[in-house]
Parts: structure tokens; sequence; C-alpha cells
């Protein structure tokens, strides 16, 4: 009885504030004037907690939640775990449930992760056979799903939606709890088909969403809730189908649902949200004024702490800002900015839906010309993009969640400048909102040495849980729902929980890394100083593109300044990247003189080098959909009165050469990893003779591709020079298998691939290169790798397009086979940004190993650095001079048109017949890409040496 009596005085003031007319008051006020026995007291305390549960879903009053957790808590704390009843099972269930809805309520992440715990633990509690089997995998499917829909975590999704086929599976057709199954599987399905785009989990979730509803009775108190969430997926189907018919079911369900709900009910805001977006969705513009009222109508039903507050404020904003451009009424934008700016400061929101406010924001302001105003907006909502990346997240779920913000960092550079902040800021916002999933592995991957010789300790605690973090979750997706499945889900979702708990641990160790004296700054962003040291080898040029201005951001060793680029336009840029031929003359003379011309004449490139002079060296770095441009390349190419081209300077590679980045960190981290591991090499494990490799791939052949008979010359070729330099050539003929590659990776210096490439157009984490025997050597497979501790030099990926990127909700992060090699380790990376030709890549492999041997210096150091990068710049030049010739040739002979102001309209390959020209192609899932790579025209019509672009330090 002792541990009962703590729950006296609470159970007391909850039975005074019962009603006296309440059906249960008799009771529980008799049960209270006795002393009861051990036993009694859990179902006590349990009935306590649902009549306050019920209370606070009619009256959405938080005290109320609280306390019947407190009392649900007491009702656990006084069963045993092998109670054979199992009720000690049912209140943890309940907690469970009481938890997730104190989440959200509240917006405490917190609760959610006890909420999923416990209800682990209740499922585990019961035998396989007990009948509230069913209705513990539901609850769980339930908390799983909320937190996928805040960290994005694909795994918690995919289990969540096993577990609830596994409940619908067990459950009797007339249990009485079937319908809710039905329903919340199909909000699971819905969410994924948000995440994946498959039409499938769409249908299937329409489906068994009308099956919840047909079932349910019409006086039943969650039918509602089973119309609005039927009404939501109608809704989606819609915007994909454009079929009539499912937007007017999805209005007439949202409205019924609405008419069926009481005033003050907690469900109501989300009602209205949902029918407010299924106006807004259909062709009718009479229904925009309802829409804008119900709007109205669920912001007011929202209590101002509540985490949905700022969902119905953006949906509200959004209505008023479309009735704007139709009405062109001012008061309508001053309140749309309103609402999002509530919305992007309700703290307890979800990073999403704050996120999306701040965009709004600086859109709607932007329209004002209230540029201060969309500042402000802009500092708060990019600040916010880091907490979509993270720690416990797989890469996937980082790239997916970073896709749904892609752009918002140009947006507010473009901002910053407009508000006459200092091009500092501008760069501070490009840095903190691009090149994130990149930042986080090289976080992880950082050098810890001196941590580890001041602190050893926290440098062992940080290694363990940096270990924990790097571990994927690797569900096996072919199992049958099962016990045998439900085992390994189970075990899953442990992994999941173990990486939650990690990355708090993280957290907490880094804050207490840096009280140590001399750590203030581990992990920090780079200082001011660090930036101006970046460009200690040449200047660094940040373009940025946005639809509010277009600028460049030049950085060196004393200052960083803006240059607006009044010719460039975002319009141009998206209505060029649709080309089909980027290399074309007439987009490089677009490049050079909206964006290059005036650049080099600011950095005072005027002329090339002079004989004895070195030649200036400009790192790149692009942004939006420049990133798919040859920035490298841009020039003015005109022709002389005898038909050759000619060139007066006005081309980047007659007055530097080019090197790319993703970001100015991305270059920091590499220069810091370069002097690390240089000076460290002796320690490597498996000593000098181990890293004297150079690993050479050649793939003539692939299953469904075009054969490439120049991939095994142009290893031939590189075999002598690669001994010329001390390196010893390894071409396993049979271990071409990706094992037997990440096998050597690790062992080399130069890795040399010449092959077929495969870029996935929806997630380029699956890009890869194609391998013996229809292996395949993933994005993902190389950020999963480590092999930085050997310090690789050199990845020459000699494929189609291992730079590029289909998807522009990608282009932010500038994901792709060459910065998965560069995370993996690699200190310099060849790539190209689309096809190539498989001739062509011999002449220019030769000529970039010939610098390197000639210009390299000994030891890997600073000179190679300098001479890979000028390796290619020269064969460029040289392959470039070749072009000019033959087009001269060809002009001359009229088989080829001018343009009017003399540029040329189409460019040519080099001599030789079609046939050993064949594009060493990347595939695409959507087999939309066919550039006319492989007709005489389309093959004659690329200017070959375009498109080779170097990434490195």
């Amino acid at each position: 009885m002792d541990e009962a009596q703590q729950y006296i005085p609470l159970t007391q003031t909850v039975v005074d504030a019962i009603p006296d007319d309440h059906i249960d008051w008799a009771r529980f006020f008799d049960l209270l004037g006795h002393d009861l026995e051990q036993a009694k007291w859990p179902a006590f305390l349990n009935h306590l907690a649902q009549y306050l549960y019920d209370l606070y879903f009619d009256n959405d009053e938080l005290p109320d939640l609280e306390e019947a957790i407190k009392l649900t808590r007491g009702a656990v704390h006084l069963t045993s775990e092998d109670d054979p009843n199992y009720d000690h099972a049912s209140y943890l269930n309940n907690l469970a449930n009481l938890l997730g809805d104190k989440y959200i309520r509240t917006g405490i992440v917190n609760n959610l992760e006890e909420a999923i715990a416990v209800a682990q633990q209740a499922i585990n509690a019961i035998p396989k056979t007990h009948p509230s089997r069913s209705k513990y995998l539901n609850n769980l499917g339930n908390q799983l799903n909320d937190r996928y829909l805040i960290t994005g975590v694909l795994a918690d999704l995919d289990e969540a939606i096993q577990v609830g086929w596994e409940a619908i599976r067990i459950t009797p057709e007339d249990y009485i709890h079937r319908p809710a199954f039905f329903n919340n599987l199909g909000n699971r399905l819905g969410d994924r088909y948000l995440r994946t785009n498959s039409l499938d989990d769409l249908d299937e979730a329409i489906r068994v969403k009308q099956e919840a509803v047909k079932v349910t009775p019409k006086n039943h108190p969650d039918r509602a809730g089973r119309l609005n969430n039927l009404a939501i997926e109608l809704s989606a189907r819609y915007l994909t189908t454009f079929d009539p018919p499912d937007i007017e079911m999805a209005i007439q369900a949202g409205r019924e649902a609405i008419r069926s709900t009481p005033a003050g009910h907690a469900d109501l805001t989300m009602y209205l949200h949902s029918l407010g977006n299924s106006l807004d969705y259909s062709a009718d513009a009479s229904n925009l004024e309802e829409a804008v009222q119900v709007g109205r109508e669920a912001v007011n039903a929202t209590p101002r702490d509540h985490p949905d507050r700022a969902m119905a404020l953006n949906s509200l904003g959004k209505r008023l800002g479309e009735r704007f451009l139709n009405t062109g009424a001012s008061s309508d934008i001053d309140e749309a900015i309103a609402c999002h700016h509530d919305a992007l400061h309700q703290g307890n929101a979800s990073t999403i839906h704050r996120i999306v406010a701040g965009r709004a924001v600086i859109k709607f302001c932007a329209t004002r010309q209230h540029w201060l105003q969309a500042y402000t907006a802009a500092e708060t909502a990019v600040d916010l993009i880091p907490k979509l990346t993270l720690r416990s997240l797989e890469n996937s779920d980082k790239q997916y969640q970073l896709g749904q913000v892609v752009g918002l960092a140009s947006d507010a550079a473009a901002v910053a400048l407009n508000a006459h902040k200092s091009p500092s800021v501008a760069l501070w916002f490009l840095e903190q909102g691009r090149a994130l999933l990149a930042a986080s592995l090289e976080e992880m991957r950082i050098d810890i040495l001196e941590l580890q010789e001041q602190y050893p300790e926290l440098a062992r605690e940080f290694i363990h849980l940096r270990d924990q973090l790097e571990l994927p979750i690797d569900p096996d997706e072919s199992l049958p729902i099962s016990d045998e499945f439900l085992g390994q889900s189970f075990e899953q979702a442990a992994h999941a929980d173990l990486r939650h708990k990690a990355a708090s641990d993280f957290d907490r160790l880094i804050a207490e890394i840096r009280e140590q004296p001399g750590m203030n700054d581990f992990l920090l962003p780079p200082s001011t100083a660090d930036i101006h040291s970046a460009a200690e080898k040449g200047p660094i040029v940040l373009i940025n593109v946005s639809d509010y201005r277009c600028d460049a951001i030049l950085i060196d060793q004393h200052r960083i300044r803006s240059l607006l680029l009044p010719a460039l336009h975002n319009a141009d840029v998206k209505r060029f990247a649709q080309s089909d031929n980027l290399g074309s003359p007439k987009i490089l003379e677009w490049l050079w003189t909206a964006i290059a011309h005036p650049i080099l004449q600011t950095l005072g490139l005027f002329q090339p080098p002079s004989a004895n002079e070195d030649w200036p060296h400009i790192w790149w770095i692009l942004t939006g959909l420049l990133t798919k441009f040859a920035i490298h390349a841009a020039g003015q190419y005109s022709h002389d009165s005898g038909g050759d081209i000619v060139t007066s300077y006005e081309s980047v590679l007659d007055r530097a050469m080019s090197s790319y980045s993703s970001s100015v960190k991305a270059i920091i981290h590499g220069r810091r990893r370069t002097v690390s591991t240089s000076a460290n090499m002796t320690s490597i494990p498996g000593g000098a003779s181990s890293q004297q490799e150079a690993l050479l791939i050649a793939i003539e052949d692939t299953p469904g591709k075009w054969d490439l008979p120049f991939a095994p010359e142009e290893i031939r070729t590189l075999h002598p020079l690669c001994m010329s330099m001390g390196l010893i050539p390894v071409s396993p003929s049979t271990g071409r298998r990706k094992e037997d590659v990440q096998t050597h990776l690790p062992r080399c210096r130069i890795f040399h691939f010449a092959g077929h490439g495969y870029t996935d157009t929806y997630d380029p984490l699956n890009s890869n290169l194609r391998l013996w025997d229809g292996g395949m050597l993933r994005v993902a497979d190389l950020l999963a790798m480590n092999i930085r501790e050997s310090s690789p030099f050199l990845a020459y990926l000699s494929a189609c397009g291992t730079g590029r990127i289909r998807d522009a909700r990608f282009v932010d992060e500038s994901i792709h086979l060459i910065s998965g090699c560069q995370l993996a380790g690699f200190r310099h990376v060849i790539g190209t940004l689309w096809d190539v030709n498989d001739e062509a890549c011999v002449g220019m492999a030769r000529i970039t190993y010939e610098t390197l041997r000639d210009r390299g210096g000994a030891g890997w150091g600073a000179g190679a650095d300098e001479a890979i990068c000028l390796g290619l710049h020269e064969a460029t030049r040289a392959m470039r001079g070749r072009w000019f010739k033959k087009v001269g040739k060809i002009t001359r002979r009229g088989q080829r048109k001018l343009v009017r102001n003399g540029s040329l309209e189409e460019s040519l390959v080099l001599d030789g017949q079609h046939g050993n020209r064949l594009p060493r192609d990347i595939d695409l899932f959507d087999d939309d890409d066919d550039e006319d790579g492989d007709s005489e025209e389309g093959e004659t019509a690329r200017a070959l040496w375009v498109p080779y672009v170097h990434f490195g330090v």
C-alpha cells in the first residue's frame, strides 16, 4: 500500500474535479473513500487517466493530458511485468498512446521517443497469440509514422507500414478496431507516396481508406477523421492525374467531416486545413473565397501554442497570396506576410513548416521590395536548414530532407545583397544552407589527432559514437510479413533507436569537447580567416543565381566582395539547362558574356600568362541549375574570313585553369585533410609499397550498353605513364567486380575507371559505375567508405556524366560520383558533366597523366596538386585546338552553317569514323535522356573538349 500512497493526492484532485452527474463519479468517489487493495490501484489509476484523456480530447486542455500521463505511469509502476492478466502490457500501451498525443500537442520530440520505446515494450510483454497484439502493433505504427514525419527516416515509415499490414492480417474481420487499422495504414501509405511518388502506394492508400469509411457507422466518433484522411489522398491523386471526380469527392468528404465535428474538437483544425487544401487545388476559381474562409476558421480554431498552428497559418497565407495575384489588394499580401511570419516563429512547429513559412515571407516581401524584412526572415529560415540533417539520419534521408529546401540559400543570399548586407553575409547563407550532406560526412570523418593527444578519453568516446552513427540501417525488404519479419523489424527499430541515442550523446560530447582549453572551435563552421586562407592558391568564385538577382562572390586572401551580374538571369539559366547540347558555342558564349568575362575582368585576368608564368588558378562554386554548365569552357568563339575558328583570348581556358567545388568549406576540409594525411603517410598500415598502386579498370563490354573498344587502349596507354611515376599498375582481368575494386581502393594512389556510368534520376546516391558482370559501385558505396588514412591522390572517372545531377531538387547538395570519390577520401577527382566520346577519352587521359608526370614533382605534394589540374587544362586546350582546325575545314566546305553573329551554331568531333566514337553513356531510369548521342549528327554536334572537369584542392 505504501507505493500507492503517492498517488492519493493526485487522484483526490481528479475525483474532486469530476462533475457530480458524470456516470463514473459515484464509483470513483466510493473507491477513493476506502482503503483500496494494492492490486486494485492500477486499474483505478488507469480508469481515472481514461476519464482525463476523454476530457482532454473534448476540450484540448493540456493539463488534463499531463495528469492522465502521470496516472498511467502509476498504473504501470504498480503492476508486475509478469502479470498473468497482461494488465502491465495494457497500461504500457495506454501510456505510449498518451505520450504520442502529448508529442502531437506540444511538438516535444522526447515524448515521441519515449512513446515508441514504451509501445515496443508493450508488444514484447504479450504473447504473439494475444488478442490485443494487433492493437498494440497498430499503435506502434502510428508512433513510428509520427517520427518519420519529423525526421524523414524512411526506415521508420517502412516499418510502420509493415506492422500495419501485420495488424490487419491477424485481426478478425468483425473486430471493432479493424476500420481504424485500415485508416492508419492508409495514412502511412499516403506518406510513402509523397516520399517515393509511387502511385501504387497512393492507390492502395485510397483503397484501404475507402474501406475504413465504408465500414464505419455514420454516428461513429471516428468517422469524421476517416473522411478527412480519405479526402487528403483523393486530393493528392487529383494533383497527379487531374481526374475531376477525385477532387470533387475530396471536397465532399472534407465538408462532411467538418459538419460532423463539434466546435473545440482537437482535430477540427486539421479538418479545416485539409478542406482548404482541396478547395485550393480545384480548378474552380470560386472555391478560392471559401478556401480563405476555411483557412481563417482553421487558424482561429488552433490554440496559439499548438504546433499545427504554423501549418494552418501557412495555408491561409498561401491562399491570401493567391487572392492578391487575382485582385491586387495590398491588404491580402500584407496579411499573407503576417501569417507566414507568425508560422516562421512558431517555435514548436515542425522545422519544414517553419522553413516553408520563411520562403513565403521572402517571396511576398520581394514582391513589395521590402528587402530588410525579407532578409530577417531569410536569416531565421536558413538557420533552420541544418536541423533537417540530424546526425541520426541515413544519407538517403538527409538527401530527401534537403531536397525540400533547394534554392533557399541562394534566395537568401540574393535578398541579403538587396538589403545592402555585406558579401560575407551572403556567403554565410550559401555555406549554411548548401552542401550539408557532404558537410555532415566531413564532420564525422574529421582528423582528431589533436583531440587524441590532448584528451584521449573524449577522443575514444568520439570514435565510439561516430562508429555507431556510421552503421547503416539495412532493412531486408524481401522478407514476408510474419513473426520472423517482425522480429527483424523490431531489431531495425532498436538499431534506429540506438542511432537516435548516439546522435544525442554525440551532441552532448561535442559541447563537452568545446569546453576544453584549445578546443573551443571543434566542429564549428570555418572562420573568416579560414575562408581567406582557402584562397591562398587562387581566387574562389561563387556564382549565385536567384530570381531576385545574380552575383559572383569573389574570395581572395584579403577580402570578400560581390560582383553584380546584370546580364545573368535565372530564367535564362533554366531555359538553357533544358538544352540537349550544353557545350554548344551559343551556350559557351552566353556563359562568357553573362558570367565569365566580367568576373575575369574584375580579377584582373585580361590575357594569358607569359611563357615563364604559371597559369592563374580559379576555383568555381556554382549554384542552382548553373551546376549543369561548363563555366571553365566559356568563351567567345568566332571565325575569320577563311573559316578558321579564332580566339582573341576571349575564353576562360586562355586566361586561367579551373577547378570546381561544391562549397568553400569543402575546399577547406580538403586542404586540411591533405596536410594531415601527407604528414603521416609513413604510419599507414601496409607501408609505402601498398601506397604505390595505380588501380586501372577498363570495362569494355557492359550488358545492354555500347561496347567501348577504346577503354582497354586507354588503360594500356596509362600503364607506362604510371610506372614512370613510381606506381605499380594493377589491372586485374578477373578482379573487376565491386568487392575487388573496394579491396584495392584503400591501397591505391590512383584509381582510373574507363567504362560506363549510370545516373539515377530520382536518387543520386544510387548513381554508379558499371563494373564487371553486372556489378556496380554506387555513390552510396563510396560515401560509406573511408579511405582517408591511405590518402589516395586521384580518382579519374573516364565515363559519361559522372558529375551530373538530373533532378533539380538535389543541385544544392552536389552529390554525384565525383563528390562521392572526394568524400571517400580522394584528394582530386576528374570527371565529366555529360556524355564523352570513347576515343577522345584516350587522348584526354594521356595528356593529363603526362603533365602530372612531368610537372608533379616528388612526394605527391603541392606540385602534384597543381599538376593534375594543369594536366586536364592542357589536355582540354589541346583537344579544343584540334576542334578549331576540324571546324575550320568543314566550314570552308560549307557543311556547317554559321550563326549571324559569326559564331558557330554547331560544333564537331575530332577525326575518325563514327563507329569508333561511341559515347560512354550515362544510363537513366526514365530513358528520356537520348541526346542524339548515338546518331552521327548528334555525335558531331558536340565539342568533346568541354565536359571534363577537375574537383580538388
